[in-house]
């Protein structure tokens, strides 16, 4: 009796015996058989390579790596430089998926209108003293890839009208323009934002999250208004998770640091706390002149 079932033969795949050839290898069967190339270095024949099925090549598929110490040595900067525009490529990725989540939870950077054309050209110094706030500010944004590294941040006090939102202000266009998410909040604004999410199916902990882990955060008028314990319980929430994960951020204030562990609650050892860690984490930046508006 007949059965249909197949003999182990007619199981084999249709090719077999797969390996790389070379096409000086007269014994693999092909269409046509490309000349070879020539080491740029030594000037070593070079053979194109493929995959050889059953003897046969149906298609060659690049002319062999040289063996020579410059082409190997040239390889693996081509190797690299490819890994680096792989990495580079995630980095800006991830980016706008960053820049993306703080737009569908908290809005935009932050930027009004007004402070969009405050950039560092239009910044006027009359002094010696606001040319090194300037200066200090204008490499803050050039080197901002290893503040990035090192998580320093700045504490820009002075008094009203001195330009310290300005410089910040200033900061932050760059920054985006390089398309590096920035967050830019009057701390009201920041706990606007939070507790809007009690209206919204939004949850809190994530409009948190997002303010903890931008890349640049800057907070400006920070203890211009005395807060309750619950806004500042959320100051504290934010500071501290970029504290952990060293994150630069960016105070501007009015106050000099007791005053502002004075203005940031009744709760003295957490107010002193978001203090200590701005202090650990952020050059001061004193900018004690006149205020320019009333000139």
């Amino acid at each position: 009796m007949q059965t249909d079932t197949p003999s182990p033969k007619d199981l084999r795949p249709a090719f077999s015996g797969m390996r790389l050839a070379k096409s000086n290898d007269y014994t693999v069967k092909c269409k046509d058989r490309p000349a070879p190339g020539t080491c740029e270095y030594c000037g070593k024949l070079l053979y194109w390579i493929a995959p050889c099925y059953d003897n046969v090549v149906f298609s060659w598929w690049q002319v062999e790596q040289c063996d020579c110490y410059d082409a190997v040595k040239d390889a693996q900067k081509k190797v690299e430089e490819f890994e680096r525009q792989k990495q580079a490529q995630k980095e800006e990725t991830d980016r706008a998926r960053k820049r993306e989540r703080i737009d569908r939870l908290i809005g935009r950077s932050g930027l009004g209108r007004r402070f969009q054309q405050r950039t560092f050209e239009n910044f006027e110094c009359a002094t010696p003293e606001q040319q090194k706030c300037f200066d200090l500010a204008k490499r803050y944004a050039d080197t901002f890839a290893e503040r990035l590294q090192d998580g320093k941040g700045l504490l820009m006090i002075g008094t009203v009208g001195t330009g310290k939102t300005h410089l910040a202000a200033a900061i932050a266009n760059q920054l985006l323009s390089a398309g590096i998410p920035v967050i830019f909040k009057t701390s009201i604004d920041l706990l606007t934002d939070i507790r809007n999410t009690y209206d919204t199916d939004t949850q809190e902990s994530k409009v948190v999250d997002t303010y903890g882990t931008v890349e640049l955060l800057i907070l400006d008028d920070l203890g211009k208004e005395k807060v309750t314990a619950w806004a500042a319980s959320m100051i504290f929430s934010i500071i501290n998770a970029r504290y952990e994960n060293m994150l630069p951020t960016i105070i501007t204030t009015n106050h000099g640091c007791k005053e502002l562990a004075a203005a940031l609650g009744d709760d003295r050892t957490r107010a002193e706390a978001i203090v200590s860690r701005l202090q650990e984490t952020c050059v001061t930046v004193v900018m004690a002149w006149d205020d320019h508006r009333k000139g």
